[in-house]
């Protein structure tokens, strides 16, 4: 999510945390898609990048935690309390949290859950992805041991090359993103699994947020092609101050109420696109 800090928004920070909380804990749109798998119970983490209101307090702050534990775990809400409460000495943030539901196969616990930070020449990035990728060819392309890393673990990796080597030879970053995921995409895309992702990019003292959905095309078995396209189709929504990318789950089961309030200016699913966030607006940088 990407806000200004007021009390408006931060309860709404809450309230969407409260619901991505409830939806990791049981996620039926995850059990239709992966028989027998009902949580997000492998790891979670949230990254933010703010803009103090006291010279006191520093400015630029970036605070990045990841735990092995379920962010439903009664630890990882203190944790997340503390998060919020935090929130209000500072007047913007940008801010991914996630909760890790691990590919079969795949290793977990602390260094293995979201967001993942890599750096390349001077460009950071932060990014959080639910889905799957083709993690051998990213290992061979990138020349790293295919074990020791996670699909999304290289998914950032090569992110942050390209967008390293193209926003330290052009000023357009939307340009650089864009040509980063279409050429990621292109590669390492698979068949029926999603590549959803939030991206935070630190580059010159400041800070950008995209947001990713993209479906490949399934047409296996119809059923199981719906399931999948509900699963990887998250909502964007916006009110004065705030804008935000979140799990289905969590707005179709666990945020009702608040859908159906006047509190959001706007609200709606968001399939093959490439987004921008800012406190103001929702910004779609190119369809995928």
């Amino acid at each position: 999510m990407s806000m200004e800090v007021n009390s408006h928004t931060l309860a709404l920070a809450e309230n969407l945390i409260a619901s991505l909380i409830d939806a990791a804990r049981y996620d039926p749109y995850l059990e239709a898609v992966h028989p027998g798998s009902r949580s997000h119970a492998d790891g979670w983490g949230y990254v933010y990048v703010s803009i103090a209101r006291s010279r006191e307090l520093n400015f630029g702050t970036v605070s990045f935690y990841k735990r092995c534990k379920p962010i439903f775990e009664e630890l990882s809400r203190i944790e997340l309390h503390k998060l919020i409460n935090i929130l209000e000495s500072y007047i913007r943030i940008d801010m991914v949290v996630h909760a890790r539901a691990a590919s079969k196969g795949e290793p977990v616990c602390d260094i293995h859950a979201h967001p993942y930070k890599e750096t390349y020449n001077g460009i950071t990035v932060y990014l959080a992805h639910n889905g799957g990728v083709d993690k051998k060819k990213l290992a061979q392309d990138l020349g790293v041991d295919l074990s020791a890393h996670t699909d999304s673990a290289l998914l950032t990796k090569f992110l942050a090359k390209e967008l390293g080597e193209c926003i330290s030879n052009e000023d357009d970053i939307d340009s650089c993103v864009c040509r980063a995921y279409r050429r990621a995409l292109e590669k390492y895309a698979i068949p029926c699994r999603g590549v959803v992702t939030a991206l935070i990019i630190l580059y010159r003292d400041a800070s950008r947020m995209y947001v990713t959905s993209y479906v490949p095309n399934c047409c296996l078995d119809e059923e199981k092609d719906r399931a999948r396209l509900t699963y990887y189709t998250p909502y964007v929504g916006r009110t004065h101050g705030l804008t935000f990318m979140i799990s289905p789950t969590a707005i179709d089961i666990y945020f009702k109420q608040l859908v159906a309030s006047s509190t959001l200016m706007e609200i709606r699913r968001s399939l093959n696109e490439l987004i921008s966030l800012d406190p103001h607006g929702i910004k779609v940088i190119d369809r995928l």
